[in-house]
């Protein structure tokens, strides 16, 4: 099967990996639904459709809270303890205690997101209400992913929102 397969690697936005197997050599026994795709995390790590559709569907959920600034859709899809990081490693993480998530969540979301010298900075929310789909570049390993200021972790078999990295 592998030979009859032609295997291309595709840079996506750096360290991320899209793995694609091509259509087989005519004849070869093999039908179209033989044909995989296998998203490489940049841990190198395999990330499967499986897992990409339950991320996504997370991700739909997550930003439809944010489009609707449903707090309390979007507590339920964080993690509890939430945890603050700033933007230098060296400063001490903070965590959220549950009562002030919907504050934070709040807070955070309405904060500009650096996007590089020059530029604007759209909020947070903004970014998320902008993204639709979870960009492959995102996966850090097959259960993490960061997006924009937000790291996302399966944690007791789903996904939840760990940690907001913040400039305050």
């Amino acid at each position: 099967m592998a030979d009859s397969l032609t295997m291309r690697r595709l840079a996506v936005a750096g360290a991320a990996w899209l793995c694609l197997s091509c259509v087989s050599h005519a004849g070869a026994g093999e039908s179209a639904a033989t044909v995989s795709q296998v998203l490489r995390a940049q841990s190198g790590d395999a990330v499967s459709v499986a897992q990409q559709g339950t991320a996504q569907a997370y991700w739909s959920r997550f930003r439809a809270a944010v489009v609707a600034d449903d707090m309390r859709a979007l507590g339920a899809l964080t993690a509890r303890p939430l945890v603050l990081k700033g933007a230098v490693d060296t400063e001490e993480p903070r965590r959220v205690p549950d009562s002030a998530i919907a504050t934070t969540l709040r807070q955070q979301l309405a904060q500009p997101v650096f996007q590089g010298v020059g530029k604007a900075a759209p909020t947070l929310a903004h970014l998320v209400r902008e993204t639709d789909q979870l960009p492959t570049a995102a996966w850090r390993s097959p259960q993490q992913i960061r997006i924009h200021n937000l790291e996302l972790r399966v944690v007791g078999g789903q996904w939840k929102l760990t940690t907001i990295y913040s400039d305050e």
